[in-house]
């Protein structure tokens, strides 16, 4: 009346309900007085009560299950001694729990026979049933832990009290025994009196029974006979001593025979089932935290071979074996699953801090309208009692993470045939991986036909530092040090094998026969070709992005047409939470992309010194003349030349500023490895003359963000130039004095507000520095190297001076019509920020040229006249 199935062997269950009907029912008696019509009523009743009562009642029984194991593991694991005694008690209830879970199985697996009534499919099913089978294997596990004290206990009851009423009993009721019966016990009797229980507690000694009782065997079967006299209380005893010595040297058996579970082997596909369902998709705690228990049992299920079918264990355990390994996989990607909500979550609720949602209450406060109002909040309508659905989910998810983050860890290494697993390495790679998905998925913000938009640099640090945040919690959980998981990651989305090969000399990795490689998923290639494009497209659009020092930014006009703020992407609190999350790698790959690109303007510059030689020689030579006005007007392509500075400029100064977010981040998180760079770079002087034993040096300083002197662009500047056009090279300080009279100075407005030209003029005196001092480096072969950069500055410094000046001096319509100028006062300032980016320049080279109160008078002129409209 509890079950309407009895389990045959192997997977064999048999509907013995059917069987006794067909039995009854088929029956003929000789004299035709027996009938078994009520007892066949009788059947049927009884699989109505097992299929209505009995299901509920197993319910029961596995929840009493449940709680005495967990009490007994509480009461034993507080107090281990009482194994010993309590030893029959725990295979007791080992063999309750192993009959149920294979009953709740057996009947999962199949529907009752065909005439039962009141059959509930839900009342078959127990979501608590792979607790009942953790805690079944606990239990299990600590007695095989403290199996020590069970055969102390044993051992010290077969030496003492079994040895002692034995004897008694012996010597008591064995009136005329056979000879044969006597030796034996006596014999099993010195056996027990040899028992030695502290050589055994110090490892000195082991104890075989299997002797022991086989003799008894021998005797009970003697004793059975029919000339011999019954001794009833003499045979308990025995029977008694022989179940103490089980508890020696057969503890393992002892637990197969009373709590193994190997026979679920042939249910295994319904329990996987059952598995997914109760432990993997189930956000209540009582599944995933239990989800352990199928480890326990993928390690058993081999055992289920026989001795009659040895061949199957192979098979079987080769099934467990893959079994175990997808179902790990299923494990860690349900956790990554888990924690991509969270993730989500703690995302939406990150964006409540956005500076749009904080200013929503200023401009409602200020009786300005905006498209998405937000009504203030009513005090105290936000209390900390009162249940919040999104908030409540996400701490379900986050117990849920926890507990099955638990199980993983809980299970340090387990074998599952003859594979050792490690459950916590599965979950480290799908972590790593997750971490990978999310980083790299982060760095793009928008896409479409027209391009892709990157994140915001500060909003990706701040989403990988939430990220990060949420994974870190679960060091609690599980053994694992995720920052170094984290940085494993980020190591390898910014890796790239050209920047990073070590076998490479130093600055290699800038020369254009190097192609940079970009690695599948490498978070690099979208931020390299976003801020490329920024330079090469973006910048050139007029009047729309103007480089401001005083912000040390790229700034967008208001009237701008650029799809994004260039401050939200080229700012040096952006740059810096940029190389944060790139790191130095990364800062070098995008370094290498703007310094590959300005080397690549010398040829340019070459070319234009070579159309344009006679004419920049009369103005080197005739500087001081009043004649040299004209030279500049024959110049050809002086605009293209002059705007080309301007794009040159604009890209140094966003290496400029990536070196000092590198600066800041290396002192902020290597500070002892900056202080000792900075040592090493004051130990010899500059290296201007890129000596190759110092260039390891350079590098570091590059990485770091301690170079002053462009030395990438140096490098690259010494594969292009040659000692035989010297002569040539010679020129540039006159080329950039000729730009002055280009048409774009005649555009050329200060603004006092970024301390900057309207159309990035200010950005060529950073060009001119930067090609002056890299070109002669180059050419410069003697150890008065820096002597000639200097003079070659000087020289620059003096012809643009005296040019200047004579611009003051005359009335601009004597200067001819190439020179209309906006603002003179804006083009003569340009000597001071050229000497202000030049690093072997000081102040003291223009005076002796310029008077500075004259450079103070246009820097007064220019700060008094109010900004200009749309600025």
């Amino acid at each position: 009346s509890e079950g309407f199935l009895v389990e045959l062997p192997r997977d064999v269950p048999e509907p013995i309900h059917a069987d006794y009907e067909d039995m009854f029912g088929s029956h003929k008696s000789k004299d035709k007085r027996l009938k078994l019509k009520r007892e066949r009523k009788t059947i049927a009743a009884a699989l109505n009560a097992a299929v209505t009562t009995g299901a509920v009642e197993h319910h029961h029984r596995r929840t009493y299950c449940r709680q005495s194991l967990a009490d007994l593991l509480n009461v034993l694991g507080d107090f281990p001694g009482l194994l010993g005694p309590k030893f029959q008690v725990v295979l007791t209830a080992l063999s309750l729990s192993q009959d149920e879970i294979h009953y709740y199985f057996r009947h999962r697996a199949q529907q009752p026979p065909k005439g039962a009534k009141g059959y509930q499919p839900a009342r078959y099913v127990d979501s608590d049933i792979f607790e009942l089978i953790e805690l079944h294997y606990r239990m299990r596990d600590f007695v095989m832990r403290n199996r020590k004290i069970v055969q102390v206990y044993n051992l010290e009851y077969l030496a003492g009290q079994d040895l002692r009423r034995l004897r008694e009993l012996l010597d008591k009721q064995v009136k005329n025994p056979s000879v044969d019966n006597v030796s034996r016990m006596e014999a099993m009797l010195e056996q027990l009196r040899g028992i030695d229980v502290g050589a055994f507690m110090d490892g000195r000694v082991g104890y075989n029974f299997a002797g022991f009782r086989m003799n008894w065997y021998r005797v009970e079967a003697a004793m059975s006979q029919a000339n011999e006299v019954p001794l009833t209380d003499l045979c308990q005893r025995f029977h008694i001593a022989v179940r103490h010595s089980e508890c020696v040297d057969n503890v393992e058996e002892l637990l197969d025979e009373h709590a193994g579970l190997a026979d679920t082997w042939f249910q295994h596909e319904l329990l996987l089932d059952e598995w997914r369902t109760v432990c993997l998709d189930s956000t209540e705690l009582s599944g995933p935290a239990h989800a352990g228990a199928i480890f326990w049992l993928l390690a058993e299920w081999p055992l289920s071979a026989t001795g009659h079918r040895p061949h199957d264990k192979p098979e079987v355990g080769k099934r467990c074996t893959q079994i175990t390994e997808q179902l790990l996989d299923q494990l860690s990607t349900r956790c990554t699953s888990l924690l991509s909500q969270i993730v989500a979550q703690q995302l939406e609720f990150d964006h409540q801090l956005d500076a749009a949602n904080a200013a929503t209450q200023l401009l409602i406060g200020a009786g300005a309208r905006t498209d998405k109002q937000v009504p203030p909040l009513t005090p105290a309508s936000e209390s900390h009692f009162r249940p919040n659905a999104q908030v409540t989910e996400l701490r379900l998810l986050r117990r849920t993470v926890d507990a099955l983050v638990r199980v993983l860890q809980r299970s340090v290494e387990f074998v599952v045939h003859d594979h050792a697993f490690v459950p916590r390495e599965y979950l480290r790679e799908a972590l790593f991986h997750f971490a990978c998905q999310f980083i790299g998925g982060s760095v793009i913000a928008s896409q479409d036909k027209a391009g892709f938009l990157i994140t915001r640099p500060t909003v990706l640090q701040r989403r990988i530092g939430l990220f990060a945040s949420i994974l870190v919690q679960l060091e609690s959980y599980v053994d694992m040090n995720v920052s170094d998981l984290l940085r494993e990651a980020m190591l390898q989305l910014v890796y790239t094998p050209t920047a990073a090969d070590p076998a490479a000399k130093p600055f290699d990795y800038l020369l254009p026969a190097t192609k940079m490689q970009f690695p599948e998923g490498c978070m690099l290639r979208p931020i390299v070709d976003f801020y490329v494009d920024f330079f090469v497209t973006k910048l050139a659009t007029p009047q729309q992005i103007v480089w401001a020092p005083k912000h040390q930014a790229f700034i967008s006009r208001q009237s701008s047409s650029l799809p994004y703020p260039a401050e939200e992407y080229c700012h040096i609190a952006e740059l810096t939470a940029l190389v944060r999350v790139i790191g130095p790698y990364g800062a070098r790959v995008l370094s290498r992309e703007m310094m590959v690109r300005v080397a690549s303007e010398l040829e340019q510059v070459k070319r234009f010194l070579v159309a344009n030689e006679p004419h920049l020689k009369r103005i080197n030579a005739e500087f001081s003349q009043p004649s040299a006005d004209q030279a500049p007007k024959l110049i050809r392509d002086l605009d293209v030349f002059a705007q080309q500075l301007v794009s040159v400029g604009a890209m140094l100064h966003f290496h400029d500023l990536l070196q000092r977010a590198l600066a800041a981040v290396n002192v902020e998180l290597a500070p002892y490895v900056n202080g000792t760079l900075r040592a090493a770079r004051f130990q010899y002087s500059n290296n201007l003359l890129l000596v190759p034993e110092l260039l390891i040096t350079d590098q570091l300083a590059v990485d770091s963000g301690l170079d002053e002197f462009d030395t990438p662009l140096a490098f690259l500047a010494k594969q292009q130039v040659s000692s035989a056009d010297a002569a040539i090279w010679n020129l540039l300080p006159a080329a950039f004095t000729a730009c002055f009279y280009s048409r774009v100075w005649g555009e050329a407005l200060y603004l006092k507000s970024y301390e900057a030209h309207t159309n990035n003029m200010h950005c060529a005196a950073r060009a001119m520095s930067a090609m002056m001092i890299s070109v002669k480096r180059a050419l410069c072969t003697s150890p008065e190297g820096e002597l000639e950069v200097v003079a070659m500055l000087e020289k620059f410094v003096e012809i643009s001076s005296i040019t200047l000046l004579r611009f003051l001096s005359v009335n601009p319509s004597d200067l001819g019509r190439s020179v209309k100028l906006h603002s003179l006062p804006s083009v003569v300032i340009f000597l001071d920020l050229f000497i202000t980016t030049c690093p072997l320049l000081k102040r003291d080279a223009i005076e002796c040229h310029m008077p500075y109160s004259l450079m103070r008078s246009m820097y007064h002129d220019l700060l008094s006249k109010p900004q200009p409209k749309g600025w």
